[in-house]
Protein backbone atom coordinates (compact mmCIF):
# COMPACT_ATOMS: atom_id res chain seq x y z
CA UNK A 1 0.00 0.00 0.00
CA UNK A 2 1.38 4.05 -0.77
CA UNK A 3 1.27 6.21 1.69
CA UNK A 4 1.65 9.98 1.68
CA UNK A 5 2.14 12.71 4.11
CA UNK A 6 -1.28 14.09 5.66
CA UNK A 7 1.35 16.60 8.05
CA UNK A 8 4.39 17.18 9.16
CA UNK A 9 3.27 18.36 12.50
CA UNK A 10 0.32 16.11 14.06
CA UNK A 11 -0.70 18.66 16.73
CA UNK A 12 -1.05 21.90 14.73
CA UNK A 13 -3.18 19.78 12.44
CA UNK A 14 -5.21 18.14 14.89
CA UNK A 15 -5.85 21.24 17.37
CA UNK A 16 -6.30 23.66 13.94
CA UNK A 17 -3.68 25.68 15.64
CA UNK A 18 -0.45 26.89 13.88
CA UNK A 19 1.12 27.44 17.37
CA UNK A 20 1.73 24.14 18.32
CA UNK A 21 4.87 22.38 17.91
CA UNK A 22 6.08 18.88 18.08
CA UNK A 23 4.68 16.24 20.61
CA UNK A 24 7.56 15.80 23.08
CA UNK A 25 7.62 20.12 23.28
CA UNK A 26 4.16 19.56 24.23
CA UNK A 27 4.60 16.83 27.39
CA UNK A 28 7.33 18.96 28.11
CA UNK A 29 5.59 22.96 28.40
CA UNK A 30 2.75 20.79 30.09
CA UNK A 31 5.21 19.62 32.67
CA UNK A 32 7.44 22.63 32.85
CA UNK A 33 9.41 22.89 36.41
CA UNK A 34 8.18 19.73 37.70
CA UNK A 35 8.92 17.68 34.60
CA UNK A 36 11.29 15.52 37.29
CA UNK A 37 8.46 14.44 39.16
CA UNK A 38 6.52 12.48 36.38
CA UNK A 39 7.85 9.58 33.99
CA UNK A 40 8.21 11.72 30.45
CA UNK A 41 8.74 9.06 28.28
CA UNK A 42 5.34 6.95 29.63
CA UNK A 43 3.43 10.53 29.61
CA UNK A 44 4.38 11.38 26.09
CA UNK A 45 3.73 6.35 24.65
CA UNK A 46 0.48 7.55 26.20
CA UNK A 47 -0.09 10.63 24.88
CA UNK A 48 0.73 9.21 21.05
CA UNK A 49 -1.17 6.48 21.64
CA UNK A 50 -4.01 8.52 22.88
CA UNK A 51 -3.26 10.36 19.03
CA UNK A 52 -3.31 7.32 17.28
CA UNK A 53 -6.61 5.92 18.71
CA UNK A 54 -8.23 8.65 17.31
CA UNK A 55 -7.22 8.32 13.71
CA UNK A 56 -9.15 7.36 10.97
CA UNK A 57 -8.24 3.87 9.26
CA UNK A 58 -5.33 3.86 6.99
CA UNK A 59 -3.56 6.75 8.73
CA UNK A 60 -0.52 6.67 11.20
CA UNK A 61 1.47 8.90 13.72
CA UNK A 62 4.87 9.00 13.06
CA UNK A 63 7.05 10.85 15.38
CA UNK A 64 4.84 14.22 15.08
CA UNK A 65 3.94 13.52 11.10
CA UNK A 66 0.98 11.81 10.09
CA UNK A 67 0.78 9.44 7.34
CA UNK A 68 -2.15 7.85 5.15
CA UNK A 69 -2.98 5.23 2.77
CA UNK A 70 -3.20 7.33 -0.20
CA UNK A 71 -6.62 6.18 -0.91
CA UNK A 72 -7.42 6.91 3.00
CA UNK A 73 -9.28 10.28 2.12
CA UNK A 74 -11.45 12.39 5.28
CA UNK A 75 -14.30 14.98 4.43
CA UNK A 76 -14.45 18.23 5.97
CA UNK A 77 -16.91 16.87 8.35
CA UNK A 78 -14.97 14.15 9.66
CA UNK A 79 -11.95 16.53 9.91
CA UNK A 80 -13.77 18.70 12.49
CA UNK A 81 -14.67 15.24 14.14
CA UNK A 82 -11.10 14.79 14.40
CA UNK A 83 -10.38 17.56 15.92
CA UNK A 84 -13.32 17.44 18.18
CA UNK A 85 -11.90 14.33 19.51
CA UNK A 86 -8.41 15.51 19.92
CA UNK A 87 -9.64 17.90 22.17
CA UNK A 88 -11.11 15.59 24.38
CA UNK A 89 -7.97 13.41 24.72
CA UNK A 90 -6.97 13.99 28.91
CA UNK A 91 -3.88 15.28 28.45
CA UNK A 92 -3.61 16.66 32.27
CA UNK A 93 -5.35 12.58 33.43
CA UNK A 94 -2.42 10.97 31.47
CA UNK A 95 0.16 12.62 33.00
CA UNK A 96 -1.02 12.28 36.66
CA UNK A 97 -0.93 8.48 35.49
CA UNK A 98 2.61 8.84 35.46
CA UNK A 99 3.11 10.93 38.63
CA UNK A 100 6.69 9.42 39.69
CA UNK A 101 6.03 8.75 43.46
CA UNK A 102 8.87 10.58 46.15
CA UNK A 103 9.79 11.29 49.54
CA UNK A 104 11.13 14.37 50.65
CA UNK A 105 11.95 14.93 54.42
CA UNK A 106 11.55 18.46 55.44
CA UNK A 107 12.33 20.74 58.27
CA UNK A 108 9.84 23.51 59.32
CA UNK A 109 8.94 26.07 61.78
CA UNK A 110 6.23 24.66 64.11
CA UNK A 111 4.47 27.16 66.10
CA UNK A 112 6.07 26.34 69.30
CA UNK A 113 9.62 28.03 67.48
CA UNK A 114 10.89 24.68 67.34
CA UNK A 115 11.74 22.95 64.39
CA UNK A 116 10.15 19.72 62.93
CA UNK A 117 11.13 16.92 60.74
CA UNK A 118 8.31 15.07 58.37
CA UNK A 119 8.74 12.92 55.53
CA UNK A 120 6.35 13.48 52.75
CA UNK A 121 5.11 11.21 49.84
CA UNK A 122 4.65 13.96 47.09
CA UNK A 123 0.88 14.36 46.34
CA UNK A 124 -0.04 13.42 49.99
CA UNK A 125 -1.76 15.92 52.35
CA UNK A 126 -0.19 14.44 55.58
CA UNK A 127 3.49 12.92 55.76
CA UNK A 128 4.28 9.13 56.01
CA UNK A 129 6.31 9.90 59.28
CA UNK A 130 6.63 12.90 61.52
CA UNK A 131 8.96 14.31 64.59
CA UNK A 132 7.94 17.42 65.48
CA UNK A 133 10.07 19.89 67.58
CA UNK A 134 13.14 17.80 67.62
CA UNK A 135 15.69 18.88 65.74
CA UNK A 136 16.32 22.37 67.41
CA UNK A 137 14.74 24.88 69.61
CA UNK A 138 15.95 27.56 67.35
CA UNK A 139 18.80 28.09 64.71
CA UNK A 140 20.21 30.25 67.10
CA UNK A 141 20.64 27.43 69.60
CA UNK A 142 22.75 25.05 67.35
CA UNK A 143 23.58 26.84 63.84
CA UNK A 144 22.31 25.56 60.56
CA UNK A 145 25.34 23.14 59.46
CA UNK A 146 23.93 20.75 63.04
CA UNK A 147 20.51 21.44 62.54
CA UNK A 148 20.99 20.17 59.04
CA UNK A 149 23.18 17.16 60.34
CA UNK A 150 21.10 16.30 63.15
CA UNK A 151 18.06 15.95 60.66
CA UNK A 152 20.68 13.43 58.67
CA UNK A 153 21.12 11.81 61.96
CA UNK A 154 17.51 11.69 62.98
CA UNK A 155 16.15 10.48 59.25
CA UNK A 156 18.85 7.24 59.34
CA UNK A 157 18.15 6.18 62.74
CA UNK A 158 14.20 6.27 60.98
CA UNK A 159 15.50 4.38 58.49
CA UNK A 160 15.66 6.98 55.87
CA UNK A 161 18.48 7.66 53.25
CA UNK A 162 19.24 11.13 52.06
CA UNK A 163 19.62 10.32 47.99
CA UNK A 164 19.56 13.91 46.54
CA UNK A 165 22.81 14.79 48.63
CA UNK A 166 22.03 17.95 50.11
CA UNK A 167 19.09 19.98 51.68
CA UNK A 168 17.47 22.49 49.28
CA UNK A 169 16.67 26.03 51.35
CA UNK A 170 13.26 27.55 51.45
CA UNK A 171 10.64 28.76 51.91
CA UNK A 172 8.51 26.28 49.31
CA UNK A 173 5.04 26.94 48.17
CA UNK A 174 1.94 25.59 49.01
CA UNK A 175 1.66 23.09 52.09
CA UNK A 176 5.48 23.64 52.77
CA UNK A 177 5.31 27.38 53.30
CA UNK A 178 6.78 26.92 56.88
CA UNK A 179 9.64 24.82 55.27
CA UNK A 180 13.07 26.04 55.87
CA UNK A 181 14.91 23.04 54.05
CA UNK A 182 13.65 19.82 51.93
CA UNK A 183 15.73 16.84 50.46
CA UNK A 184 15.04 14.00 48.49
CA UNK A 185 14.85 10.61 50.70
CA UNK A 186 14.06 7.02 50.37
CA UNK A 187 13.28 4.46 52.95
CA UNK A 188 16.53 2.10 53.22
CA UNK A 189 14.61 -0.84 52.09
CA UNK A 190 13.58 0.36 49.18
CA UNK A 191 16.94 0.08 47.19
CA UNK A 192 17.48 3.29 45.74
Amino acid sequence: MTTREVTSNALSFLSGSALEGPIGDCVADSLGEYADDYDVAAIERDFRDAIQGILPDGWQLCGDFIYADVDAVITDEEYEDLRDKYSCIDLDGIIEAHEVRRLYATISAGDDGLFGLDVWLNGNDSPEWTLPGVIASSLEDAGEDATLERAGVVLRDAGFVVIDGCWSQGPFDGRYDRTLWMVRVARVDDGE
